[in-house]
């Protein structure tokens, strides 16, 4: 009899625990199940949000596309410049007459580019010495453009030292064609025209051109105005020294092209 009761009291104990062990499997199948739920519903919102911004973006878009129809401007017939056209342009080129003006001579040829030659005081220097009636045209990274004319020889540059300035040329003038303080280009001319332009020496790493208390163009960042400009040149108006690129030193600019010009008659 009491082997029979044990007996049964192992059974119902084994079953006990099976039930508990199936009821263990259930709960974690069960968290499981749910966890994906929360992720299946975190992704639902995901996509319903994206979906909303997605409808929001496309009706701007049609305001947009509306109004830039109501303009007219897509029926409009855009005629642009052939590519040979385009690239043959310079920065100088509605400039060109005033400057033939200025230099009483006529034709042209390019002695000089900075984008070809290199920004360089060697670079500039092998192209110009040598060289009469020359013009030097700056261009600015903000858009100034102004320069100055030899009518003289320029002369051999020294391959080291600090550079000279050329003297005596009667002909030398400076002018500005656009600058935020001038409506229309202009030429200077200086008070005494003994000092002209400057020549560095082939080996400045620093310096390229100038003129004598004018424009200095060097190097990256390091380009100037003196501020003892008006003291040499013929120019009244007020702030006179910023005439060239809208400040003067011990603010600097930045030269982004430099071509040099040869005139001639024939």
């Amino acid at each position: 009899m009491f082997n029979r009761k044990s007996k049964k009291e192992k059974k119902d104990k084994s079953q006990i625990e099976e039930q508990i062990q199936k009821t263990i499997v259930l709960e974690e199948e069960l968290n499981q199940t749910k966890k994906e739920l929360d992720e299946s519903n975190k992704a639902v919102a995901l996509l319903s949000s994206r979906v909303v911004r997605l409808e929001n973006e496309y009706k701007q878009l049609h305001t947009i596309i509306d109004q830039i129809k109501s303009t007219g401007i897509l029926e409009k017939k855009i005629e642009l410049e052939p590519a040979d056209v385009v690239l043959s342009k310079n920065f100088y080129d509605e400039y060109i007459n005033q400057l033939s003006e200025w230099c009483g001579m006529k034709n042209h040829e390019t002695l000089y580019d900075s984008d070809e030659d290199g920004l360089t005081a060697r670079a500039f220097n092998y192209k110009t010495c040598g060289q009469i009636h020359t013009m030097t045209i700056v261009q600015t990274t903000d858009g100034c453009i102004f320069g100055s004319y030899n009518s003289i020889e320029i002369p051999d540059s020294k391959e080291k030292g600090y550079g000279f300035y050329m003297t005596k040329d009667d002909g030398f003038f400076c002018f500005i064609l656009k600058s935020p303080l001038i409506k229309k280009p202009i030429k200077i001319v200086r008070k005494d025209p003994f000092y002209s332009t400057k020549v560095y020496s082939c080996d400045n790493d620093k310096w390229i051109t100038g003129i004598h208390c004018g424009y200095y163009l060097g190097i990256e960042d390091s380009s100037f105005v003196s501020g003892k400009f008006s003291m040499y040149y013929n120019i009244e108006m007020e702030n006179a020294v910023n005439i060239f690129s809208g400040n003067h030193f011990p603010d600097t600019f930045s030269v982004f092209k430099v071509v040099v010009l040869k005139w001639s008659s024939e």
